[in-house]
């Protein structure tokens, strides 16, 4: 059994970068009174690019073993062994639009998203642990880890 969906958070990628490109804009054009160094911009502009490149994408990925969950260019990542998996804990959860994007802290858990809505919250077997990633197609992911 293998299973494989990817996830894209246009909007963030879109926001980070546009912000790591107005920064180095300002700096470059020394707007305002007390204008941003361009060393300094330049050091901002790399934190959003970076940012941008961590969150612009989700790929959740269900092999024989695990259940993995990679974000943007791997930066991050949250995995979970099927065999550790609480089966009647496996649910849809839907998050609202503030919730926000990224890596947040919710009363389910700590939610990983590249995009606001739909997230499998999955529970290991002591509920010590839990597997909480937004994704688009939380129904097909709940149907195979339910078998």
């Amino acid at each position: 059994m293998t299973y494989q969906k990817t996830t894209y958070g246009y909007f963030t990628a879109l926001l980070f970068g546009l912000i790591a490109l107005l920064t180095l804009a300002s700096a470059y054009y020394q707007l305002g009174n007390k204008p941003i160094p361009m060393n300094v911009a330049i050091f901002l502009a790399v934190f959003f690019f970076i940012i941008s490149l961590s969150f612009y994408k989700v790929t959740i990925t269900i092999n024989g073993n695990s259940i993995v969950a990679k974000f943007g260019i791997g930066l991050f990542k949250k995995t979970m062994l099927l065999s550790e998996i609480d089966k009647t804990s496996v649910k849809i959860v839907k998050f609202p639009w503030y919730t926000g994007i990224g890596i947040r802290l919710t009363s389910e858990g700590t939610l990983y998203n590249v995009r606001v809505g739909m997230a499998i919250l999955i529970k290991n077997k002591k509920h010590t642990k839990t597997f909480l990633v937004g994704t688009d197609d939380a129904l097909a992911i709940k149907e195979i880890l339910s078998k």
